[in-house]
């Protein structure tokens, strides 16, 4: 490198692993740096229901792989955003006693892209989100 006037540096981890994580969690007016604390406070109900639309609202473009056993990412595709968001919604899905070893593949499997009554509204700079809609099976 011959100069430079700026040197841009990630703490995340994303620019040297190429992976995100979530590090924070604000849910029901409660946010510790402590996810596991946080999500355990939320009823079991709430929980598979946030885990399950994190999963409903990625692209099915992003994907993650990972050694339970290690609790290592084996495989990271898509975009990391999405990623990290999958990662969390395995673990949550996980520690309400999934037996799957990617559980947010089964939520996929059930709530399919071609799903005719599926309805996706694009993130919009004004609105700041995106948006699924799908119908749960149970109404």
């Amino acid at each position: 490198m011959g100069s430079a006037t700026t040197i841009c540096s990630d703490k995340t981890g994303t620019l040297t692993t190429g992976k995100m994580t979530v590090v924070k969690v604000w849910s029901g007016g409660d946010s510790r740096p402590d996810i596991p604390g946080t999500l355990s406070s939320l009823a079991p109900e709430l929980q598979k229901l946030l885990a399950e639309a994190m999963v409903v609202n990625t692209s099915f473009k992003s994907d993650v792989e990972w050694d339970q056993a290690t609790a290592q990412v084996v495989k990271y595709a898509g975009n990391d955003t999405e990623c990290a968001m999958l990662l969390l919604a395995n673990r949550l899905l996980l520690s309400q006693g999934s037996l799957d070893k990617d559980p947010y593949r089964a939520i996929r499997a059930q709530f399919p892209l071609e799903d005719p009554e599926r309805v996706n509204i694009s993130f919009s700079s004004d609105r700041k989100r995106m948006s699924t809609l799908v119908r749960k099976p149970d109404g």
